[in-house]
């Protein structure tokens, strides 16, 4: 036996239905592929139809004894001679050369008009047992072609790319919904279509046959998988794909940009019908997954993320799998959080009484702070009267390389961005502390409210550790709230190198920390602490009748602890789990390794920029962040900005690294922010490397930018 495909080209024009018409139909080679299957080459259906970007792409496989039945079809009268072009193009293929598993290209055909403004076919499937091959009637299928249905007005130049009936509805979903009669959904979606004036007669007979011949599913409807074993197979394949995705993940590039066409294939609209669980795998696999941040890269240093780990990632599954409310409750999932915010509280040095909420991130974390701060140390009732009740203005207190979360909380607390004041930091890009007491006192002799300083362990453009024992010994001074921003450095409590720079941490009346940073557990994972445990309470709990539970009463609505009652949130994930899976598997020992690798890398980079000619570092390495740029000599300040830039776009466009930027008095630099426990010694020798090689073609190449 041989296998035979059936390629269409050369349009031409040809007479029908008393018109003269240009074919619409060509070939063109693409990039998907059709693997054989037994049935393929027993000739015993078509190979394949894919839809990729809108276009309609098929090839068939037809045993070679079965071509006289295709060539003889082409004569049909009641078919547009048009749609097959002068050419058919047939080649066949020795059975030698063709197994199971081999897999061929397919062809790409597309409808376009390309007369003047003339009718135009749409084209829909006709099912029906007269009218097609016999080995579909033998298999007991129905059969499926391309058919004329109806006409319309269209302008030269236009492409068809989506082929539907009357009513909009597109064969693809008609054709979907024809293969799943059983399912409620697309049993209905078939009866509605067969109310469809412009349906061909075969098809709607062939629809009604269908739902005669497959009667309405006995089962229950639910969202739970259809065949659990073909689930079980599918999950199996999922866990094989994202254990080789992470295991090989240094293999690929660091970041690639997403293809218009993936772009175009993600702006369309929700599926009516289902699709399956494999073929909507499939195109994730096909359109998400090979296109991602890069933050799980060994080489990937940009802004301030974690790579995640594997147990992470499964903790997630399974807290999804579990799917509890966390907001409150007697069940075990708020104990898991309370365990592991008493994990942190213990980690960072802070009393047995502190409270404490896992949250989406530092932001989140640091808006809980404020908050707590606010509404105990602005000297009136503010949830009751809000801040217009205040004896005058309030201000926040926090150096000028806060992170930006820090302002969007006291404007969202309705301070205003004036209520922030932004205090000058030293050289070495701490806080300085003088310039605060400063600010304080003229504020308080201007008739404003200091009520919080905010400390941070870690900054974000340079990893600069504030003396935190002075912010405390003036916090408690000036009787003002002591909140620290340790989103980024906090949990560096655990390397033996950092420790001491974290000094007065456990001082703090509340402490934002990010665990999806240097601990790496997968988005989202950030942690608010709190000293007082009632102030913190105070600040949010809000009990109204539908919630009201009773302290010594059973059941489910039962319990004393309800994190509702210490944030925003009413409906919480259950976040606690992939923490608590990560730190289980590693221990905090390990976790603190990891962190004082990183630093001892970030200093590694800055040896090898202090040694390059062409290299400088633009700050002080603070914890593991260093900023650095290229600077060959001679330039202006603004064609070494434009050169820079340029080439931290060329790092992450060739998928080398990904660095991110800052600027530093003026002074644009690329910035390394190593959290991550992937990075190796000579990832940062590529990193030196292909930053002089690309600077100098760059410098080279554009000498007057």
């Amino acid at each position: 036996m041989k296998i035979v495909s059936i390629n269409i080209a050369q349009p031409r024009e040809v007479e029908y239905q008393g018109k003269t018409k240009r074919s619409s139909i060509w070939k063109e080679p693409v990039h998907g592929r059709v693997e054989v299957s037994e049935t393929n080459l027993a000739g015993d259906r078509q190979a394949s139809t894919l839809t990729h970007g809108g276009i309609h792409k098929a090839v068939y496989a037809f045993s070679h004894d079965q071509y006289a039945w295709w060539e003889a079809e082409l004569q049909r009268t009641d078919l547009n001679p048009g749609m097959f072009g002068e050419n058919l193009t047939v080649s066949v293929l020795d059975e030698s050369q063709t197994r199971v598993g081999d897999q061929w290209q397919v062809a790409d055909v597309r409808f376009v008009v390309t007369g003047p403004r003339i009718p135009c076919s749409n084209l829909a499937m006709r099912f029906s047992d007269n009218s097609i091959p016999r080995r579909f009637s033998e298999s007991g299928r129905p059969g499926v072609y391309l058919r004329v249905l109806q006409t319309g007005s269209v302008a030269e130049g236009d492409a068809i790319t989506q082929v539907s009936t009357g009513d909009g509805v597109t064969i693809q979903e008609l054709f979907q919904a024809y293969t799943r009669p059983h399912d409620p959904g697309s049993r209905e979606f078939l009866q509605r279509a067969l109310t469809d004036e412009y349906l061909d007669p075969d098809m709607a007979n062939g629809i009604t046959k269908r739902l005669e011949a497959e009667p309405a599913s006995a089962t229950y409807e639910t969202l739970d998988p259809e065949n659990w074993d073909e689930m079980r197979a599918l999950a199996h394949r999922m866990i094989d794909d994202a254990v080789d995705y992470i295991q090989n993940v240094a293999e690929r590039p660091v970041w690639q940009p997403v293809p218009a066409e993936v772009r175009q294939r993600l702006q369309a609209p929700a599926p009516q019908l289902p699709e399956g669980p494999g073929p909507a795998y499939e195109e994730f696999k096909r359109d998400i997954l090979p296109y991602p941040m890069g933050n799980i890269h060994p080489r990937f240093w940009a802004w301030y993320m974690g790579n995640g780990t594997f147990m992470g990632a499964m903790g997630d599954f399974m807290a999804a799998i579990m799917n509890p409310n966390v907001g409150g409750a007697n069940h075990v999932a708020p104990l898991v959080e309370q365990q592991v915010i008493a994990w942190m509280r213990d980690m960072l040095g802070m009393p047995a009484s502190s409270s404490g909420l896992l949250t989406s991130g530092g932001s989140m974390a640091n808006f809980i702070g404020i908050t707590v701060a606010r509404n105990t140390n602005c000297g009136c009732d503010v949830r009751h009267l809000g801040v217009r009740a205040a004896p005058g203005p309030l201000t926040v207190y926090a150096s000028s390389e806060v992170h930006s979360c820090n302002r969007k909380a006291v404007e969202t607390l309705g301070l205003g961005s004036e209520g922030l004041r932004s205090i000058p930091v030293k050289p070495d890009y701490t806080i300085d502390i003088k310039a605060l007491q400063e600010k304080i006192n003229a504020d308080r002799a201007a008739g404003m409210v200091p009520f919080c300083v905010i400390g941070t362990a870690g900054t974000i453009n340079t990893g600069a550790i504030d003396d935190l024992n002075a912010l405390a010994d003036l916090c408690a001074r000036e009787k003002l709230w002591f909140h620290v921003d340790g989103a980024i450095g906090a949990v560096a409590i655990l390397a033996k190198n950092v420790k001491s720079q974290l000094a007065g941490l456990e001082r703090a009346d509340s402490v934002a920390l990010d665990l999806h940073k240097w601990m790496h557990i997968p988005f989202e994972a950030g942690c608010v602490l709190v000293r007082s445990e009632s102030a913190h309470r105070e600040a949010f709990s809000l009990t109204p009748e539908y919630l009201a539970r009773e302290v010594e009463a059973k059941g489910l609505a039962s319990g004393t602890h309800w994190f509702s009652d210490y944030g925003l949130q009413l409906t919480r994930q259950f976040r606690a789990l992939k923490v608590w899976l990560s730190i289980k598997e590693h221990g905090l020992e390990r976790f603190g390794r990891m962190i004082e690798r990183n630093v001892e890398q970030a200093h590694y980079l800055g040896r090898l920029i202090q040694k390059h000619p062409d290299l400088e570092l633009t700050a002080p390495i603070g914890l593991d962040i260093v900023c650095y740029r290229f600077n060959p000599g001679g330039l202006s300040a603004e064609k070494l900005e434009r050169l820079n830039r340029d080439l931290l776009a060329e790092l992450q466009e060739q998928g080398i690294a990904a660095p991110s930027y800052t600027t530093l008095n003026g002074v644009y630099c690329m910035r390394v922010a190593i959290a991550n426990h992937r990075s190796r010694t000579a990832d940062f020798d590529v990193l030196v490397q292909e930053t002089a090689r690309i600077g100098h073609e760059l410098a080279a190449t554009k000498p007057n930018n």
